[in-house]
């Protein structure tokens, strides 16, 4: 079931302490080998690690305020996501 935390420290106090003491093991780790760019943050109801889109813009193909007109409910997202991002003035082969 994921947590109802908003932040990594709260997500930590929820834990029991045997499964805390494990899970911060792994965070240390995962920490210590992740570049300094990368965040940590609950994503989908549990600790995560994210690029963010100030670190690396080349990466994020266009504006995603662009993309929300885009989103859709059809059987084919993708293609629509595709579509939006070429629109925007993505180059997804293009080398930084």
């Amino acid at each position: 079931m994921p947590s109802k935390a908003t932040t990594v420290a709260q997500y930590l106090e929820e834990l029991p302490p045997d499964r805390r003491a494990a899970l911060s093991t792994v965070r240390d780790l995962i920490l210590s080998a992740v570049d300094g760019d990368i965040e940590e943050g609950i994503t989908y109801g549990m600790i995560g690690y994210y690029v963010p889109r100030r670190a690396f813009p080349q990466v994020h193909h266009c504006n995603p305020s662009q993309l929300k007109r885009y989103r859709t409910a059809s059987p084919r997202p993708a293609r629509n996501w595709i579509w939006a991002a070429k629109k925007a003035g993505a180059r997804p082969n293009e080398t930084p």
